[in-house]
C-alpha cells in the first residue's frame, strides 16, 4: 500500500440509509448506525472519508439530485438546503452499516433530525468521498474540534499499522472523549475546551516537527479557527509548504452548510 494511489475520490450513490440504532454517547454526541440500501466499497486509502447526506423535506420526501454523463451531481433547486456533509465514524462492509456521530446543537437541520431519530427512519445518501489518502512515506498530524473528531478517530483506527500519525482533538467535555486501541505508530492528545478560546492554537506551537520529515497537517474545525491555525502553522513552521497544510472549515458560527467556504 505504500506507494499505491487511490483510483477515485468520490462515489455517487443516490441511495437510502435506514436507521438501525441510535445511542447518546455524551450530552454533545449522538451516534446513529445506518444500513445502506445500495452496496458500496469504501476505499481503504481514504483519510477522513465523508458522506453527503440528504434529509427529508417538510412533507417527508427525499428529492435526490440528478447525475450527468460525467458522473457529476446536478443540484436542483431546494436540494442544497437539505444536504449536509458528515464524516464516517465506523464502516461495516459485510453488513453495509455506516456509523455517524452527530454533534448536538440547539438548532440545525441535521442535529434536529438526529435528536428525534428512531429505528426505521430513512434519509438519503447522495455519495461519499475524500480529499486525502493515507501515505506511509509521510507523517500525518491531525487537528480538529469535536466536529472533526469522527473523521480523526476513523483515520487513526483505519490507517495502515505502520502509518505514523499524531492527533490533537479538542472536545467540549471529558465525556466526549472516545477510547481507541491504536498501534504504537499513532498517538492522540485530547484537549477539553474551557471557555470560548480554543486550546488548539497553543497546542500546535508545542508540536515537535522535524525538518527532515515529510509532514502533512490535516484538520477540520470551525471556519474562523481554521483560518487562525493556518496562519499560526505557517508562522511557526516556515519550512512547511502551503501544500502540506490541509485545514477544512467543517462549520461556521451562524451559518448553515452551503453558506460558507470549506476551504480557503
Amino acid at each position: 500500500m505504500k506507494n499505491k494511489e487511490s483510483t477515485h475520490k468520490r462515489v455517487i450513490l443516490n441511495g437510502l440509509l435506514t436507521v438501525i440504532n441510535t445511542k447518546r454517547l455524551s450530552s454533545n454526541i449522538i451516534e446513529i448506525i445506518f444500513k445502506s440500501a445500495k452496496a458500496f466499497t469504501l476505499d481503504p486509502l481514504w483519510l477522513g472519508p465523508h458522506l453527503k447526506l440528504l434529509f427529508p423535506d417538510s412533507n417527508g420526501d427525499l428529492c435526490f439530485p440528478s447525475v450527468n454523463d460525467e458522473n457529476k451531481v446536478i443540484l436542483q433547486a431546494g436540494i442544497l438546503e437539505k444536504a449536509r456533509t458528515y464524516s464516517i465514524r465506523h464502516y461495516d462492509p459485510i453488513n453495509q452499516l455506516i456509523t455517524v456521530n452527530f454533534v448536538v446543537h440547539e438548532q440545525g437541520l441535521a442535529s434536529t433530525w438526529a435528536q428525534s431519530a428512531k429505528e426505521g427512519d430513512v434519509i438519503g445518501l447522495i455519495g461519499l468521498g475524500a480529499k486525502t489518502n493515507f501515505d506511509e512515506r509521510k507523517v500525518f498530524i491531525l487537528l480538529g474540534d469535536i466536529a472533526a473528531m469522527p473523521a480523526i478517530c476513523y483515520s487513526l483506527e483505519q490507517a495502515p499499522s505502520s502509518q505514523r500519525m499524531l492527533a490533537i482533538i479538542e472536545v467540549k467535555n471529558e465525556s466526549d472523549i472516545q477510547p481507541m486501541q491504536l498501534s504504537s505508530s499513532k498517538q492522540v492528545t485530547w484537549l477539553v475546551k474551557q471557555g470560548a478560546e480554543s486550546k488548539l492554537s497553543q497546542a500546535i506551537t508545542q508540536l515537535a516537527i522535524h525538518h527532515d520529515e515529510d509532514i502533512i497537517i490535516w484538520g477540520g474545525m470551525e471556519a474562523a479557527l481554521a483560518q487562525q491555525l493556518r496562519h499560526n502553522l505557517c508562522d511557526c513552521f516556515t519550512h512547511l509548504s502551503k501544500d502540506a497544510i490541509h485545514l477544512i472549515s467543517y462549520w461556521r458560527i451562524g451559518f448553515a452548510e452551503g453558506q460558507f467556504k470549506h476551504r480557503n
